[in-house]
């Protein structure tokens, strides 16, 4: 949505979907978001969608309840458009213009990538308040917090192998190694190798792929070839950088084990 939070108690019928008409910039397409009594508390998010079950195939979907099936929906072109968000009396909330050459520049295809709001206290109006969904999420969060939004507290870039020593034997305990991040801002890219000992790269883990400001990948000690490889210590490099060049690298160990005991 527009804000993705409300600030206070409405009746969801009471809001109204629309789009500009790019020459006379008048309203069309004026669709109620739902016909059916339903209350949108503050800090609760709703996901309007003409088909909930399409679109739970493409995204990944942990707040279904958020879904709101609309009987019509406006027609809004990927390529640019105006997305129009009207109470009851069709006054205007709020709106948004918006172009595909918003999307991050670091984007091969920009087909099915969700543009998110960064920031609820700046205004929607702003281009440079909207970034490219995370690859890291799977470039939607419908009926959750955008992956791109942006904290409130400092945080300092952090990522940390949890555990440090696992062991992919198959016995359910401690089978794979999640590689957790925190970045202090939202729109990093990431390139994440894995070496062993002696140098040798193993596994291209994460290739330019786009960040939300917090998340993980996952290494189940296996090299590019799908084999297991020996026990020993393996070497974590993390490269993220934006668009304006800005660049960090992390390098953490992991030890590969056959058992724990």
């Amino acid at each position: 949505g527009l804000s993705g939070v409300c600030g206070a108690v409405y009746l969801v019928i009471a809001l109204t979907l629309a789009q500009r008409q790019d020459d006379t910039l008048a309203l069309k397409q004026i669709y109620p978001v739902s016909t059916e009594k339903r209350y949108l508390r503050p800090k609760q998010y709703i996901t309007c969608t003409k088909d909930p079950t399409v679109l739970a195939t493409q995204y990944f979907t942990h707040n279904p309840e958020s879904f709101c099936a609309m009987s019509s929906f406006p027609g809004y072109s990927d390529d640019a458009g105006t997305v129009v968000l009207l109470n009851d009396s069709l006054e205007v909330l709020d709106e948004f213009s918006y172009s595909y050459q918003m999307h991050s520049t670091f984007l091969a295809d920009e087909e099915g990538v969700s543009l998110e709001r960064i920031s609820l206290e700046k205004p929607a109006t702003d281009r440079n308040n909207w970034a490219s969904a995370s690859a890291s999420v799977g470039f939607a969060t419908p009926g959750v917090p955008n992956s791109q939004t942006e904290s409130e507290t400092e945080i300092r870039d952090e990522i940390v192998p949890d555990p440090k020593v696992f062991s992919p034997n198959g016995d359910g305990y401690n089978d794979v190694v999640t590689i957790r991040f925190n970045l202090g801002k939202p729109g990093y890219i990431a390139n994440v190798r894995i070496f062993d000992a002696v140098g040798r790269q193993v596994r291209f883990l994460a290739k330019n792929q786009s960040l939300a400001q917090k998340g993980d990948w996952l290494w189940d000690g296996k090299a590019e070839n799908g084999q297991r490889l020996n026990i020993g210590v393996y070497i974590i490099l993390a490269e993220i950088f934006d668009e304006e060049g800005h660049t960090k690298v992390f390098k953490k160990t992991c030890t590969l084990t056959d058992r724990l005991e």
